[in-house]
């Protein structure tokens, strides 16, 4: 034994001083056999320690949340930003139903009114038409009684981060019968 070095023995339960704790400032020639595998011993049970603390960390739940909603934010967000989009398409559908269905009536009562486009035009706001996009067409003819057509053609585009974007087609036609023509 070094001395000052303290004892140790595999009675002590591997806790008591011993030469070479301090990582190999002793000399290791003087240190029998015994005790060289004691030390080594004495090493092995102190990593086993580190590694069970090692372990016990990985089974700890710490963080989980954090990483679970990182995974499912993207998600949430196309979710959040899809029914906004889907919402605003179809309140465009809606206005231009409306204002198929007013143009329709208008033109019902008063076919030759030159307002007509600019009316329905007002009554879809606030859907951007021209007037392009407006299709007024008596298919049997200007006889009352006949079916008066009001077509309002409109694209809207959904754009949802992460997920892309889509212009879809909307389509709103009214059809009322002609009440008063007058050439």
């Amino acid at each position: 034994m070094i001395p000052g070095s303290g004892s140790f023995s595999r009675e002590s339960g591997g806790l008591g001083e011993f030469p070479c704790a301090t990582f190999g400032y002793c000399n290791m020639a003087k240190v029998s056999s015994q005790t060289t595998s004691d030390l080594f011993l004495a090493r092995i049970h102190s990593s086993d320690m580190t590694w069970t603390r090692f372990r016990n960390s990985l089974k700890s739940e710490k963080g989980s949340n954090a990483v679970e909603f990182a995974l499912l934010l993207p998600v949430l967000v196309m979710l959040i930003f899809g029914i906004f989009e889907f919402g605003l398409a179809y309140n465009n559908y809606l206005a231009i139903t409306h204002a198929a269905r007013e143009g329709a009536r208008i033109a019902s009562v008063d076919l030759n009114n030159p307002d007509l486009e600019s009316i329905i035009i007002e009554r879809a706001y606030p859907v951007p038409l021209t007037e392009d996009n407006i299709d007024i067409s008596t298919p049997e003819g200007t006889d009352i009684g006949d079916p008066v057509w009001v077509v309002i053609t409109y694209t809207v585009s959904i754009n949802i981060p992460l997920a892309g974007s889509w212009n879809i087609p909307l389509t709103s036609r009214a059809i009322m019968r002609l009440e008063n023509y007058e050439e």
